[in-house]
Order: structure tokens, then sequence, then C-alpha cells
């Protein structure tokens, strides 16, 4: 395809996107830039511009603020629902668990309210239908992960991992020291698809998550199955 992809990270309008970013009017000049791409976007069909939210207890009250102004732009609108990672967020997805399964009922009723208001994408739905299984105190992974084969995330620095979420242990290289080509066919990537593979990493991130989704084949079959029933 030759479709290109920019989608804007907005967790919020209001002054808690400093909470969220450490950025103090940070959601002005996010808007700003979103605005601007929007109008690109008409001049060049490639493009298409999306908002990325991502759910925190900072910023909970804006999940549907969010989800208004990227249908009052035209633009895809995806909710994250659990940031984790050693290497970017510099966090574990357990840290953040306790609080979501405190208010398991409240996000529940949150995601009715967002496919009321016109959040209702098939790939989203089947991430969402996870998400109480998921919160389970040893929870496992809800569907095989393709990251590594499909897609790679690269640092600001050079380092080349398969997701966003992993860390030091799922390093593959560093384009600084080799061409991506050589590290996406090395003996490392090899061997960290194979840890991948074995479910030695668990995530509920909405890039891996409904990525994977796409080339799951009991997903795949239930697609073509509800559109034959419509």
């Amino acid at each position: 395809t030759n479709e290109l992809w920019v989608n804007v990270s907005i967790d919020s309008l209001d002054d808690s996107y400093n909470d969220v970013r450490g950025i103090p009017g940070g959601e002005s000049k996010v808007m700003q830039t979103t605005e601007l791409l929007v109008e690109m976007a008409r001049q060049e069909p490639r493009l298409n511009i999306g908002v990325l939210y991502t759910l925190m207890p900072e910023n909970f009250h804006q999940a549907l603020p969010v989800l208004e102004y990227a249908n009052g732009l035209g633009v895809q609108y995806t909710l994250n629902v659990i940031n984790g990672g050693d290497v970017f967020y510099q966090q574990s997805p357990d840290e953040t668990l306790t609080w979501y399964r405190d208010h398991l009922e409240e996000i529940l009723d949150l995601f009715e309210k967002l496919k009321s208001a016109g959040y209702n994408r098939s790939l989203t739905n089947k991430l969402l239908s996870f998400f109480p299984q998921y919160l389970e105190e040893k929870p496992n992974r809800p569907v095989q992960c393709v990251s590594g084969f499909t897609s790679a995330f690269i640092s600001p620095f050079g380092d080349v991992y398969p997701c966003v979420p992993s860390g030091e242990a799922y390093k593959m290289g560093n384009l600084l020291e080799s061409t991506f080509d050589e590290i996406w066919t090395s003996g490392r990537a090899r061997e960290v698809r194979e840890a991948v593979n074995a479910h030695e990493c668990n995530c509920l991130l909405t890039c891996e998550t409904t990525n994977s989704l796409k080339f799951s084949p009991s997903y795949l079959a239930e697609r073509v199955y509800q559109r034959v029933l419509s």
C-alpha cells in the first residue's frame, strides 16, 4: 500500500494534558498540529490522520471529549487501554493494573458510552472484549502476537525492537551500527521472534494487539461469518 498514516497522541484537551505528558499548554499545540495535518491530508489523498488516546487515571474524564474532537475533524480515533514498556514508557504494564482492576466497572461503562458516541470499530471492539480477562492476576496474551514479524519499533536512538512495550531483552540491533535489513534478517532477530512466539512477554497494547488480530485465523473467520450474516 502507498498509504501513510500519522497518528497523533492526544490524551487530553484540557490542562490534565500536563499531568500526562509533562508539557504545560501542550494540549493546544498538539491540537493545532493535528488540525494542520488534517488540512494537509485534504491535499494529499495518500495521507491519513488519526488520534490516539491512552486511558489513564489522570485523563479518564477526557475519553469522550477526545473522541468528539476526532469525530469533528473526521479522523480515526483509537483508544489505547494499557501502556507500558521499559524503554519507551519506562514503566511496566503491571504498575497500572491495580488502578484498572479497582475501576473496572467504571471503565466498562465508559466503553459503552464510547460505542454509543460512534466508536464502534470491529478491531477495537474485539480488543476491548479482552480487557476484563487481561486484568486477571496472571493475564494471558489474548491473541498470538506477530510483532517482530510484521512490524517493528525504532527508538529515538536507533534501537530496533519488535514492539513498543518490549525491553532491552528484546533489542534486535541499532541502526547506527547496521542497516535495517541486516538487523531484520539477523540471528539476533530470529532469537527475539522465538521469544515472542514462546509467549515470554504479555501486553494488551492497542498497536500490537490490533495488528496481531489482523493475522489471527479465528478473528478473520469471525469477521467473515459476521459479514455473511449481515
